[in-house]
């Protein structure tokens, strides 16, 4: 079961098995629930518009998963905006003018895309597997965290530039275990657990940062540290800048201002 509130705190999506359910709230009050079409269990988090009247999630139509908008104001009617797949995990960017779509066939994500919302196009951003995303602040840039492909049980952290397809290569780097589990729910994370400085010029993230130059030699060979000593790390995300230690720790959130 998954629980996700509105922003305006007067509704309350319940994800539990393949059914979604939403629960209006007036005060201190709920009323009845009601069921949200058909759902799927090709999802985890649904995630709500910004302005608390619309959320999109994964649901059967016609015996096919689709990724769909469903308004809060009929829940019985659903607008496609993208096929679904085995696995979905959505975002909705706080400027509310686009959803952040990844899928699965089992596995690893392969593609993410994006649907922007006033021109009803997606459009594919990224090909490849891939783990997580984190929208920035300001809605301009998504934070992907993927398998790196050098040394195993690695992974890199970039930065898309939504609005010119620029891609940053910030760091790869063993993960905490703690903050592995979060990518890997990332969907549910997101609300509670923000990567992103209130400027959306930086990132926060946990783990030990590896220099490739220094850890494979010229023979190729593997030299990693003697120890895992997991740091918290402050990235700039225009990569114009060396990642910063903040102290040693396994986990870390921003504040929200």
């Amino acid at each position: 079961m998954y629980v996700n509130w509105s922003p305006d705190a007067r509704s309350l999506l319940v994800h539990q098995e393949s059914g979604l359910h939403i629960v209006p709230i007036d005060g201190v009050i709920s009323g009845a629930a009601k069921t949200v079409g058909v759902s799927s269990m090709a999802f985890s988090s649904a995630s709500w518009a910004p302005d608390s009247q619309s959320f999109t999630h994964v649901e059967t139509i016609s015996g096919n998963l689709a990724v769909v908008i469903t308004k809060t104001s009929d829940v019985d009617t659903h607008q496609i905006i993208s096929e679904g797949d085995s696995l979905v995990r959505v975002g909705w960017s706080p400027d509310g003018r686009q959803i952040a779509i990844v899928k699965s066939s089992g596995g690893l994500f392969h593609t993410l895309s994006i649907y922007d919302i006033a021109e009803g196009v997606e459009t594919t951003i990224h090909e490849g597997p891939l783990n997580a995303f984190w929208w920035s602040p300001d809605s301009s840039k998504l934070a992907i965290v993927e398998e790196a492909s050098e040394i195993e049980f690695t992974h890199n952290w970039s930065v898309h530039d939504v609005d010119y397809g620029n891609v940053n290569l910030l760091a790869t780097y063993f993960a905490s275990d703690q903050f592995l589990f979060v990518q890997s729910f990332f969907d549910q994370y997101v609300e509670s657990h923000n990567i992103w400085s209130p400027d959306s010029l930086k990132i926060v993230i946990s783990g030990l940062l590896l220099d490739l130059e220094e850890v494979i030699n010229s023979d190729g060979v593997l030299v990693l540290p003697p120890e895992f000593d997991s740091q918290i790390w402050v990235l700039d995300v225009s990569g114009n800048a060396d990642p910063v230690s903040v102290g040693r720790g396994t986990l870390a959130t921003w504040s929200a201002q």
